[in-house]
């Protein structure tokens, strides 16, 4: 037994030697070195961290300068996207809208292109009435006219269209008209038109 102790110490103590020859020493220059480096000012880490980005499965590990910064962007990219989008979906609400109001409109202009139809159609039956009767046309343009004007048309036609004109003609238009006539004219036509009353 003690001789099974002995070769386990003899099979340790090369282990043993080995780190507290080789790796110990080792690491006090590597921290030594590092040490010395930075005191003059250079920066072993960034450098470590630089070169390191080339190997394959240690650049996962290590973390650069530049990763914050990417992820950064895109933080701000996908931000604008965000508010881009939002953008977007107001424009196409506010499209929406107008083709809303454009439809509406159409919609309106139909029904006064209907309105006016209906008007012109109103105004064209008008003007047939007023064609159909000519003697109300001609009385309407003598109740505008100037009365001396107007008495001096009438004493040159004939009596049954001069009495039948001042019939369709308001009392008052009518009495402007006699009064800038001939007296003996005018006398003449109002006994007509009291004659054909009384018939």
């Amino acid at each position: 037994m003690a001789e099974d102790t002995k070769k386990e110490k003899k099979k340790m103590n090369p282990i043993l030697w080995f780190l507290f020859v080789i790796i110990v020493p080792l690491l006090i220059i590597l921290f030594l070195t590092i040490f010395i480096l930075s005191i003059a000012g250079f920066s072993v880490l960034d450098w470590t961290k630089e070169k390191v980005e080339d190997v394959p499965i240690i650049s996962a590990l290590v973390t650069t300068e530049q990763e914050p910064m990417k992820d950064q962007e895109k933080n701000q990219m996908l931000d604008k996207l965000a508010s881009k989008d939002e953008e977007i979906e107001q424009l196409n609400q506010e499209v929406e809208d107008l083709e809303a109001t454009i439809e509406e409109l159409e919609h309106e202009q139909a029904k006064l292109e209907g309105n006016s139809d209906s008007a012109e159609d109103t105004s064209d039956s008008l003007e047939d009435k007023q064609a159909d009767n000519p003697l109300k046309t001609a009385s309407g343009s003598f109740k505008d006219m100037d009365s001396e004007q107007a008495a001096l048309i009438i004493q040159n036609m004939e009596k049954e269209t001069a009495t039948a004109i001042l019939e369709a003609v308001s009392p008052k238009v009518r009495g402007k008209i006699m009064e800038a006539m001939d007296p003996e004219k005018a006398a003449e036509l109002t006994q007509l038109i009291i004659d054909e009353e009384e018939e």
